[in-house]
């Protein structure tokens, strides 16, 4: 576990923090905390816009808050080159060290961090520019893509206003510092911009004469008013043992599934790139949803972000994934009706034919009687076929777990009953159908519990 030597864990610091935190960035201080040094960029135009995030604790998302791009330096890594590096990631804005100012402010935090008490030392730079430009969130994290809800320029009168309305804005000294910027620029001096909350809880983790049996722990609640809820030394909150899994959020019914999924007991993400996947299976994901679209335009979509050789070698490796109408089509080892140079991720022993129940016009909703999928004849699962494949063949160790009863007219007869609609090999699920946009969520819990049987071995 990181920690300096001889460092005692503080009581409200669970047993297993270093597994919930990055062990890169943080380490156990001498208060007992998980700490690390982190910076920031107060990026102000010279209209006296203002770049800032607002995001939410994914635990409890109705507590949310505004605060300026940064995040936690890499070991050994200049506050300033840190800086620079987390700007381009969460914005997509690209600038040089020396185009910084500072550091113009400096601030001691004790926070929540994935549900872990953490004391944090941050270095504020100013970045100026003469405009605002477009933002690009395509360098988020899976965990800044949960997390994060909006980034924009804002003006002082919207600092004020959201301000007045009771929102949470960090650091707390935030609006005042950017109109004195914005007017008379920076005077070079550097402001302590701890908050007066954590600088009063900060005072006895750093006095040596205060021994560890004596470091403040309140009963239940936060020490701090209802009007910053984030807890200070909280009773330790049980982990969030829900199992993650991400929605491949190139086409189709990202919000629908995400939803479904939540129902299902499990926590959703979206993945938008080959750094949310991770390098392997529960580095990141227990799992991954690829829900339908056009079969041709998301294999393209994969391969030009860089995702469709990581995710083969996720799923080959043992992933569990689901995937729904285009979904199943990625997912089959075969495919009838493919796209010259189309590419797949494989991954079931299966024949797929694409559009087998015909164009758009022919869409249609059919009740499936499948016991495997929690469905009988007094409570059918209602199916939603959309331009939906059908499976031709069943290779070796593919579980059948539902077929049409009546069906539509397919490409090549007007007899479709009997079809092969959902299936499922070890860690792999593909139904032909979209089970997402019904508000039935039964599927999603097979595929949930298939996650969490994943996890367990």
């Amino acid at each position: 576990m990181p920690q300096g030597p001889g460092h005692q864990r503080h009581p409200a610091v669970p047993e297993d923090w270093a597994e919930l935190l990055d062990p890169e960035e943080w380490r156990l201080g001498p208060d007992g905390l998980p700490f690390r040094r982190a910076a920031r960029v107060l990026a102000l135009t010279a209209q006296g816009q203002v770049l800032l995030l607002e995001g939410h604790d994914v635990a409890d998302p109705e507590h949310r808050w505004i605060f300026t791009p940064g995040g936690g330096l890499h070991p050994g890594e200049d506050a300033a080159a840190g800086a620079v590096r987390e700007l381009a990631e969460e914005t997509g804005l690209r600038v040089g060290p020396g185009e910084l100012e500072g550091p113009i402010a400096q601030r001691d935090a004790v926070l929540r961090f994935a549900r872990v008490v953490c004391r944090q030392h941050e270095s504020l730079f100013l970045l100026r520019l003469p405009a605002a430009t477009a933002l690009d969130a395509a360098g988020w994290t899976a965990l800044e893509r949960d997390a994060v809800d909006s980034m924009g320029w804002w003006s002082a009168q919207d600092l004020e206003r959201a301000g007045q309305e009771g929102r949470e804005i960090y650091p707390v000294a935030l609006p005042g510092l950017v109109a004195e910027l914005a007017g008379a620029g920076w005077d070079g001096r550097v402001r302590d911009l701890t908050d007066p909350a954590d600088a009063r809880a900060l005072t006895p983790l750093d006095d040596p004469r205060v021994p560890a049996s004596r470091w403040p722990v309140p009963e239940q609640a936060s020490t701090l008013s209802g009007r910053t809820p984030r807890a200070l030394f909280p009773a330790p909150s049980a982990i969030d043992q829900r199992p993650t899994i991400g929605v491949l959020a190139l086409q189709g019914d990202v919000r629908e599934h995400s939803l479904a999924l939540a129902a299902a007991g499990a926590r959703a993400v979206a993945v938008r790139s080959a750094r949310d996947l991770g390098s392997r299976p529960g580095e990141r994901l227990d799992g991954l949803i690829i829900p339908g679209g056009e079969s041709t335009t998301m294999s393209t979509l994969l391969a030009s972000f860089g995702m469709l050789q990581p995710l083969r070698g996720l799923i080959a490796a043992g992933l569990p994934a689901y995937g729904s109408c285009a979904g199943m089509i990625l997912l089959a080892d075969r495919v009838e009706g493919a796209e010259e140079g189309q590419s797949f991720l494989g991954g079931i022993r299966m024949t797929v034919r694409r559009n087998a129940f015909g164009r758009q016009v022919d869409s249609y909703e059919e009740d499936l009687v499948a016991p495997a999928l929690g469905a009988d004849e007094d409570h059918p699962l209602r199916a939603v076929f959309i331009r939906a494949p059908w499976v031709e063949e069943a290779g070796p160790g593919v579980e059948i777990l539902a077929t049409t009863r009546a069906g539509r007219a397919g490409t090549e007869g007007p007899g479709t009953g009997g079809r092969i609609v959902a299936v499922r090999q070890g860690p792999l699920l593909a139904t032909a159908f979209h089970p997402e946009v019904g508000g039935d969520h039964r599927v999603h819990d097979i595929f949930v519990g298939m996650v969490a049987a994943a996890r367990r071995r």
